[in-house]
């Protein structure tokens, strides 16, 4: 249910399996009852284009989850975030061979001195493309128990662009409601 008591409406990917290493297509989409009101502490946020690569330094992670593996699971009271280096495939499934296999729809990045961790599943990492906007560049996966020294796998959110779109039309997706271009709108601009 929503905010507003009203049913959601929520899209898991069907390839998605819990089971196979690596979870690959580990992404669903949550639909709001109605338009989320921006402000100061909501905003929208880019789709990367499809099959758009991500070798920045300037990727963030952002998430609620432990900040260290902690028995009693206690969770902070304010946003985490922390800035990471992408790290390509090849590297990635060298540093993670014993613990899952990375597939190309996966991206992983890594930090010295933070990791997502226990409750940080879902949350986005964020990436500064050279033009100066952010796109929504993956959704947290999976990682090491340990919640550090190894990088942290996000599901790459380029990769399910077309399937994003194929899902999030409906009806209240025009300029007057959300304030926003239609998801054709975008689609049509990408294209040009």
């Amino acid at each position: 249910m929503g905010l507003d008591g009203r049913p959601l409406r929520s899209q898991r990917k069907k390839s998605w399996n819990a089971r196979k290493s690596g979870t690959p297509g580990d992404v669903s989409l949550l639909r709001l009852s109605r338009p989320a009101s921006l402000n100061r502490y909501v905003q929208l946020i880019d789709l990367p284009t499809k099959n758009e690569v991500f070798m920045s330094d300037e990727c963030w992670i952002t998430g609620w989850g432990a900040s260290h593996v902690d028995p009693k699971r206690t969770f902070p009271d304010v946003l985490n975030e922390a800035q990471m280096t992408v790290l390509n495939n090849p590297d990635c499934a060298r540093r993670f061979s014993s613990l899952g296999h990375i597939y190309d729809s996966h991206i992983c990045v890594f930090s010295e001195e933070a990791v997502a961790c226990y409750g940080d599943s879902g949350g986005p990492l964020s990436c500064r493309n050279p033009d100066g906007t952010w796109v929504v560049a993956g959704v947290t996966s999976w990682g090491s128990s340990l919640c550090k020294e190894m990088p942290a796998v996000y599901t790459r959110v380029s990769t399910y662009v077309d399937w994003i779109y194929e899902h999030m039309k409906t009806p209240y997706d025009t300029p007057e409601t959300t304030g926003t271009s239609s998801l054709d709108e975008v689609k049509q601009s990408e294209r040009t």
